[in-house]
């Protein structure tokens, strides 16, 4: 539910209009230039979410462009053969997607307005640019658009008798309050064995959120996690380790090879979904990837990674658009539903090795910042399998005792 525009296809845009004698080239382009002057407001390389002032001058420009007279002007071009429907084949098919979609456009950047006192703004846009376009890159400048709040769209596509299943919604009410859905809600009791797992907060690993860690604490975290890693590795006990950020997986093999493990991951033409088979049929010690490639969707049953360490939960960066928009539109309560999403993720996590009621598996949370709710987002059959009072070499012991069982 987002779209780009870019100055690249605006320019080629322009280009074919002057070539035709359109009316509307000059709006158009005056619409490109506002885009890069905008976009070139903002810092380099981070994407940043546009005040109102800005949107509402995108508002005007569009306005000011008439989409039957610029179709009209299209298809007389194409009639009279002064567009090459071949030649011009990619620019002509962005240009008529601008013109088609000029409305949706003005529409979105509406909704990315607040409309008080009974509306809140339903998307939002943000601009992003690069100081130097790289070799094959053709976009420097460009606004994202994107759609938040969809909850009318998923009504009217589910059924009045639409039944969902998930093994993770958690509190009903938080999922209501973040996607607008309200219904009957039942929730069952698991048949799982708590004695089969073990969830750990060790008393003595860090906390590794953004304003209290250090380089040197995630290093040393990165690499504790890589010496028990190999620990378990040597009593037949291979471990999934799941970081937030690229650069963390990236440290974390470093390390881990320094430290004599053989590290499964993607990267150089190897996609997540191949590493992960990859390790399911026996390559490497421990399978390394990010909270999106690996918190959900990858199983590992039967032993296959009965251990499992999940660095800091995915709380969303502090500059990111998304989560400047939610500052704005949630105010104080946006913890509330940032802690739902972390509280999900960490069930998500915790689930990926323990399948079926005869799995046995551990999961290692490491930063400190899980002590804060890890333990509350436990379902009542769970809650005896959490253990956040021992140290870490402690924990390790349990967790040797548990799966040597």
């Amino acid at each position: 539910m987002s779209y780009e525009i870019t100055d690249w296809h605006l320019s080629k845009s322009v280009e074919l209009l002057r070539r035709i004698g359109s009316g509307a080239v000059e709006a158009i382009d005056q619409f490109r230039r506002k885009l890069i002057h905008t976009a070139k407001k903002k810092p380099a390389h981070q994407p940043t979410l546009l005040e109102d002032s800005e949107l509402l001058k995108f508002i005007e420009l569009l306005e000011g462009i008439d989409g039957r007279e610029l179709e009209r002007e299209i298809r007389q071009a194409l009639k009279e053969k002064q567009i090459n429907a071949v030649e011009d084949r990619v620019t002509l098919k962005k240009l008529e997607t601008f013109v088609r979609d000029l409305r949706r456009y003005l529409h979105s950047f509406e909704y990315s307005l607040a409309a008080p006192p009974d509306r809140h703004a339903l998307n939002y846009t943000y601009a992003f640019y690069k100081e130097e376009k790289g070799e094959n890159d053709r976009v420097q400048y460009k606004l994202v658009v994107r759609s938040y709040y969809v909850a009318g769209l998923i009504k009217k596509v589910l059924s009045p008798q639409t039944i969902a299943f998930s093994a993770t919604i958690g509190n009903p009410d938080v999922f209501g309050y973040e996607t607008g859905l309200a219904a009957p809600f039942l929730s069952l009791e698991s048949g799982f064995p708590s004695e089969n797992c073990r969830l750990f907060v060790p008393t003595d690993s860090p906390d590794l959120s953004w304003n209290k860690s250090t380089s040197k604490s995630m290093a040393n975290a990165l690499r504790r996690i890589a010496r028990t890693v190999r620990r378990f590795a040597d009593q037949g006990h291979r471990s999934l380790v799941v970081t937030v950020s690229n650069a963390e997986r990236d440290q974390f093999l470093l390390l881990a090879e320094a430290e004599g493990v053989r590290p499964m991951s993607y990267g150089n033409g190897i996609t997540a979904k191949t590493a992960a088979l990859l390790f399911k049929y026996g390559q490497g010690d421990c399978l390394v990837g990010t909270a999106a490639n690996y918190a959900e969707g990858v199983d590992l049953p039967g032993g296959i990674a009965p251990v499992i360490f999940f660095l800091r939960p995915g709380f969303p960066p502090p500059r990111d658009p998304a989560t400047v928009f939610e500052e704005r539109r949630f105010g104080s309560t946006r913890w509330r539903l940032w802690n739902y999403r972390v509280m999900l993720q960490a069930l998500q996590t915790r689930g990926r090795n323990v399948r079926s009621a005869k799995d046995l598996g551990v999961t290692f949370f490491v930063s400190q910042q899980f002590r804060r709710f890890v333990f509350g987002s436990l379902p009542k059959w769970l809650e005896k399998s959490y253990r956040g009072d021992q140290t870490w070499d402690q924990c390790i012991k349990d967790a040797e005792g548990l799966l040597g069982r």
